[in-house]
């Protein structure tokens, strides 16, 4: 069996986490469902992604892979997950914001600005916060 990249298999597992701190089933099955659509882009299987295996990429730890550090969202669909993980610097407002596109097929134009300006928002603070992969 195919190893899943241990990037790979931390992203599903942050989108999952959305399932155990959401209140509404809406956006527990959204979460469900962008992870699925994530491992389905990347010709993963859910086997892949949940059997234990080992490879020399997963045993090894790199600081990097924290969860206290920012991960650089690779897609739009990433980005409402990573901020997900930063509420300390969200209003209530943005967070229920963020909850309710989170696992969206597609965002209005409108939607997409303010995703966008939270995400440089999230990314500057874990950049000050010395929490970011990249600077």
């Amino acid at each position: 069996m195919t190893v899943i990249p241990e990037k790979d298999a931390l992203h599903v597992a942050r989108i999952l986490t959305m399932t155990t701190e959401s209140t509404t089933d809406g956006e527990c099955l959204n979460a469900a469902r962008a992870a699925s659509r994530y491992l389905k882009a990347r010709n993963y299987t859910w086997e892949q992604a949940l059997l234990p295996t080992s490879s020399p990429e997963a045993d090894q730890i790199h600081d990097t892979d924290d969860v206290s550090r920012w991960h650089e969202p690779e897609t739009e669909d990433d980005i409402a997950y990573e901020l997900l993980r930063w509420p300390e610097v969200f209003t209530e407002w943005e967070i229920d914001f963020l909850r309710g596109i989170a696992g969206l097929d597609r965002l209005s134009p409108k939607q997409g600005r303010w995703l966008h300006k939270l995400l440089i928002k999230g990314r500057n603070f874990a950049q000050r916060e010395g929490g970011a992969d990249h600077e």
